[in-house]
């Protein structure tokens, strides 16, 4: 028994850092899982925060609030939106590995292998994590020394409480991408669902424009999206700061105002809930996926050893 756990020990590490070495191998591909990010954030500083701090300074009578502090708060949801989109484009991009291996048939070789099929995905799950993670934190040191050069509103707790999320949000971002990738049997259709992805997920989660601006639709569709709650838990991380320095000089309903109209606290089909709520959700979606994911696992090996019959069969020819 001792034996045999050893041995599935030994063959996810191997093939975990197969999969690392085939994504980081690939340098366009993670070039380009870095630059999304990085174009979103040169467009906001370039362009569109100007454009957000008009609007929150249009909504506070001049001269009580700071640019500084105006400037703090639609960073921070800038940011929050930027964390909780990379983290699920990312994982997406990443599960490419997977689906080329169903697409040339390894997958199928690896089912049939003495390798137990729990430990293959496993592989490729954590492999998926790992990468997810290394990018995201990336941009998140990119975000913070962003920060900490246009206005610095965070203290210790909430840098490691945002770090701390970044891992959950990574995991529940790789388990949907796991499940979600094993759907596609072809690199062309897998490019064409990240393209989806990549272009709506960040209006989905009020990443690019608040929600509430959006309309009472969009608010409660946002409600079924894990994004969601991981980007207003970024938020109240981001934002609470500069929102506690605000209340030192606005009435408590003025900054109540702000705070839900840049979605610190989610809107759950009508009530605003606070962040425990939202780190429930997280939770929720994590374990939610996970089970799908098991569920699905002994289904996806049948198609995988059927789409692997078929390309030797092919080959042969």
């Amino acid at each position: 028994m001792a034996e045999n756990f050893k041995k599935d020990i030994y063959a996810f590490y191997c093939l975990t850092v197969r999969n690392l070495k085939l994504f980081f191998k690939d340098k366009m591909q993670v070039f380009f899982s870095l630059l999304a990010p990085l174009i979103v954030l040169f467009l906001y500083v370039a362009f569109l925060g100007e454009t957000q701090m008009d609007s929150l300074r249009a909504s506070i009578p001049e001269g009580l609030i700071s640019d500084d502090l105006i400037e703090g708060v639609v960073n921070g949801w800038m940011l929050s939106g930027l964390l909780a989109v990379t983290c699920i484009t990312v994982a997406v991009s990443v599960s490419s590995v997977t689906v080329s291996d169903n697409e040339k048939g390894i997958s199928a070789d690896f089912d049939s292998s003495p390798v137990r099929g729990s430990v293959v995905r496993f592989s490729y799950m954590a492999a998926s994590y790992v990468s997810t993670l290394i990018i995201t934190f990336i941009i998140l040191a990119i975000g913070l020394i962003y920060l900490a050069i246009s206005g610095w509103y965070l203290n210790a707790g909430q840098v490691f409480a945002i770090i701390g999320n970044v891992f959950l949000s990574a995991l529940s971002s790789t388990l949907f991408a796991t499940v979600a990738v094993s759907f596609f049997r072809s690199s062309g259709a897998l490019g064409g669902f990240i393209g989806i992805i990549s272009a709506a997920i960040g209006f989905l989660v009020g990443a690019y424009i608040p929600l509430s601006v959006l309309g009472k639709g969009m608010e409660y569709a946002a409600c079924f999206l894990p994004g969601t709650y991981s980007a207003a838990i970024f938020r109240d991380m981001f934002i609470s700061g500069a929102l506690d320095e605000m209340a030192l000089t606005l009435p408590e309903e003025a900054v109540d105002a702000i705070a839900q109209n840049y979605a610190v606290n989610v809107n759950f089909f009508g009530v605003d809930m606070q962040s425990w709520f939202s780190v429930l959700m997280l939770f929720a979606s994590i374990i939610f996926f996970a089970l799908l994911m098991i569920v699905l696992s002994p289904v996806m090996a049948k198609i995988r050893r059927r789409q692997g019959g078929h390309i030797k069969k092919r080959a042969k020819n």
